[in-house]
């Protein structure tokens, strides 16, 4: 259960529970955009959720241990290194997930992308699977990272955790950007161990679900209103 914000020191990042909070300067430069009124939907928008994207995608692959690499320098000397070729899936949840792929495709290692369609109930608040595109094992890969912005109820989290578990993934993490405390806690109980990356905490959820103080739909504010 989360007890408490990750403390401030010497480390950028202080787990709790398996939350890590990412609190760079250009991290959270980009997220003080993101919950700006003022920040434009569309182009100005998806800047700031691509540049939120590179700090999350700088720090989820470390989950995957590299190998150890011997190689000469110019020197004429033998030095140890790393070999770093993660096998890595980013699973978006459509259409907010989409604006966390830019980081992730930007990095020196391959990721594969594979969208998933999910959207929440606006009467239940619960999420509604309508374009699943999984019907094969993932035990391939070293990584599998489930991308949605928002971690508000958790529902949304744990239904897409939930069909990644059973196609055996090996290794799941969860990437957003703003979380609370009811969907941290959901995570964390139906999932225990699953790691989660996150911008900030908020303290609650106002009567319709959406994060306080939060930033709004992420996927209007990415693409305008929905139109169906």
């Amino acid at each position: 259960m989360l007890q408490k914000q990750p403390r401030q020191g010497k480390d950028r990042f202080m787990p709790i529970d398996h939350v890590t909070i990412i609190d760079h300067p250009a991290a959270q430069a980009a997220l003080t955009a993101l919950r700006d009124t003022n920040t434009k939907t569309g182009d100005e928008f998806m800047a700031a959720s691509r540049e939120f994207s590179r700090s999350l995608a700088h720090e989820v692959p470390r989950l995957v241990p590299p190998s150890a690499r011997e190689i000469e320098t110019p020197m004429g000397v033998m030095a140890s290194g790393i070999r770093f070729k993660p096998n890595i899936l980013l699973v978006p949840v459509k259409r907010a997930g989409r604006g966390l792929v830019p980081g992730f495709l930007e990095q020196p290692f391959k990721i594969k992308v594979q969208e998933i369609g999910i959207r929440r109930n606006e009467r239940t608040l619960e999420p509604e699977i309508y374009e699943n595109p999984f019907n094969g094992s993932l035990t391939d890969f070293d990584l599998v990272v489930v991308a949605d912005p928002m971690l508000a109820t958790g529902g949304t989290a744990c239904v897409t955790l939930s069909i990644l578990k059973e196609l055996g993934v090996r290794k799941l993490a969860f990437a957003g950007v703003v979380g609370c405390p009811a969907g941290v806690e959901r995570v964390q109980r139906e999932y225990p161990g699953v790691p989660i990356f996150l911008g900030a905490i908020d303290p609650m959820l106002n009567e319709n679900g959406y994060i306080i103080p939060g930033l709004g739909d992420y996927g209007d504010r990415l693409f305008g209103p929905r139109q169906d």
